[in-house]
């Protein structure tokens, strides 16, 4: 299973990512040939290596109808904005959502506005896969939820403006352009980092990490840098976010090709650029490996119908698993053991909900490293019933098993007990 990790070094931008991607081995004319499909008058696109703390980057330049956009630090487009306001513009600090770049224009006109809706029916006329199609609508949906959030609005209010939307438009593409090409199974990054200070825009000063940002980054590890500078945008850290997980060490497996995507701005200390691994993970023989965090609390003081209750609750709100163990506790008095596993997105939720619902006075935290079997799912006949059947396979051992659902619905249909259901099944089976 191919795997693509990216170091974030020192933040990131769509701008930098689809220059990482085109380094790490997606060819430029094929990336050219696809975007041309967008339609965009006057398209084109430059790649040439530049250097970074001594590191040979691909960098991106982007032109179309007149107009010239070079990648600034981490130059994505310009931020993103609630309806009839004007657009935000970050001079020349870094690089923002949706502009933070240097933007040449000859006689450009009134401002045109657009919206995700708008943009992803501009990207569906480009006729690309399913894939593509779907990559793209996550990112944009992604970041125009947190944009709406800060900006107190709705989806459909916060646009873009014309040469946010463009731009925007070329950067979603072309990333999910490329995760294609290199038939990517999974997307994985480093802790976030962003930098410190003010960004000027037409609406005044705004705190690094810029709003839009801030929210996408909750429930992720986040680094701030000593660079007085925006290198996290809201498009970077909306690609990353919406289509990969974060893992704290990294994954393991075998490293194909490392690729370097860099801005236009050349920092002191720190390497303006973003680095991608594409690595064959270990899934290829039977298993992957992730991160999950361990949540943990000891109770004396509740009944069992309140560890029933919280324990639905969690499973609902996204714990991948939740257990009750018996313990002993101080005093000698006998207590449980609440043990949740769950992603680190989903982290925050689960402690707040095992916080009020049990009213434990604390909590344990830790991050931990799993290993996990591949698996599939079939329906196969039974009885003269669909029952869903799970195919687990590590390294060169695999197992078929039947799902309890299907088999209970099956005792319910039969009148026949789940055990007796399980022995048939497996003798069928020849185990």
């Amino acid at each position: 299973m191919k795997t693509l990790y990216f170091d974030v070094l020192c933040g990131a931008s769509g701008d930098m990512i689809l220059s990482s991607l085109i380094d790490v081995g997606v060819p430029e004319d094929f990336l050219r040939k696809e975007l041309t499909k967008l339609a965009i008058p006057g398209f084109s696109m430059s790649v040439d290596k530049q250097k970074r703390s001594g590191i040979d980057c691909s960098h991106l330049t982007l032109s179309w109808d007149g107009l010239i956009k070079q990648v600034h630090s981490h130059a994505d487009h310009d931020h993103a904005h609630e309806h009839h306001h004007d657009d935000h513009h970050h001079g020349g600090h870094g690089h923002g959502h949706h502009e933070h770049e240097s933007h040449h224009h000859a006689g450009q006109g009134p401002l045109q506005f657009r919206n995700a809706r708008q943009i992803l029916e501009i990207i569906k006329k480009a006729d690309y896969n399913e894939r593509i199609y779907s990559s793209c609508e996550k990112i944009l949906g992604r970041i125009s939820e947190a944009e709406a959030a800060v900006h107190g609005v709705s989806v459909d209010e916060v646009h873009f403006h014309e040469i946010g939307a463009i731009d925007t438009i070329i950067d979603v593409a072309g990333i999910s352009l490329c995760l294609d090409y290199l038939n990517v199974n999974e997307l994985r990054f480093s802790t976030l980092t962003d930098g410190r200070g003010t960004v000027h825009t037409r609406h005044g000063l705004m705190p690094v990490p810029v709003p839009a940002t801030a929210k996408l980054c909750e429930g992720f590890a986040l680094k701030i840098l000593d660079i007085e500078s925006e290198l996290l945008t809201p498009t970077g850290c909306g690609v990353l976010t919406a289509l990969g997980k974060q893992a704290g060490p990294g994954p393991s497996g075998t490293i194909i090709k490392t690729g370097y995507g860099c801005g236009d701005k050349v920092f002191e200390n720190g390497p303006n650029a973003i680095r991608v691994f594409l690595m064959e993970s270990e899934s290829a023989t039977g298993f992957e490996t992730d991160m999950v965090c361990c949540i943990e609390s000891d109770m004396d003081h509740i009944s069992g119908e309140i560890m029933g209750d919280a324990a639905g609750r969690l499973l609902q709100a996204g714990a991948l698993d939740v257990s009750w163990i018996p313990v002993f506790m101080k005093k000698g008095r006998p207590g449980y053991r609440l043990s949740v596993l769950c992603n680190e997105e989903a982290r925050q939720k689960i402690i707040d909900l095992i916080m009020l619902h049990t009213r434990t006075l604390g909590l344990r935290m830790q991050t931990m490293q799993r290993v996990i079997a591949q698996r599939e799912f079939h329906d196969v006949q039974f009885l003269g019933s669909n029952v869903r059947e799970k195919h687990c396979t590590y390294k060169n051992e695999s197992f078929t098993k039947p799902e309890y659902g299907s088999l209970a619905a099956l005792s319910a249909k039969t009148g026949k007990p789940v055990i007796e259901l399980m022995e048939e099944y497996l003798k069928k089976q020849g185990r």
